[in-house]
């Protein structure tokens, strides 16, 4: 009786650490796809936004110690030239900003 405790014991003990390890054990690697990944086919808008949210969270990673240095560093030489080249090409589609603040040129 006492073996068959013990048996059970250990498959108790085996089953409980492979749910909790497989996880970590079978997961792909940990990418901060966010947002920004989703934008393929939205709006100008919908892109930045997504990509602004990227960035935020990324902050947020980093400021909170869930990322080290490099990748903090790798992400942001990752998104922030997309943020740059989204702001440029929507200050080319809206034109010149207005003159005076009057909302037209003269």
């Amino acid at each position: 009786m006492e073996f068959g405790a013990l048996i059970l014991g250990v498959l108790v003990v085996g089953v409980t650490l492979y749910l909790v390890a497989e996880p970590f054990i079978f997961a792909e690697p940990r990418q901060l796809k966010g947002h920004a990944e989703q934008a393929v086919g939205e709006t100008m808008e919908q892109k930045k936004e997504a990509l602004f949210i990227t960035l935020g969270e990324i902050e947020l990673d980093y400021r909170m110690g869930k990322l080290s240095d490099e990748d903090y560093q790798e992400l942001q030489a990752v998104y922030r030239p997309q943020a740059a080249a989204l702001l440029q090409q929507e200050e080319i589609a809206l034109g010149p900003a207005p003159v005076n603040g009057k909302g037209g040129t003269k």
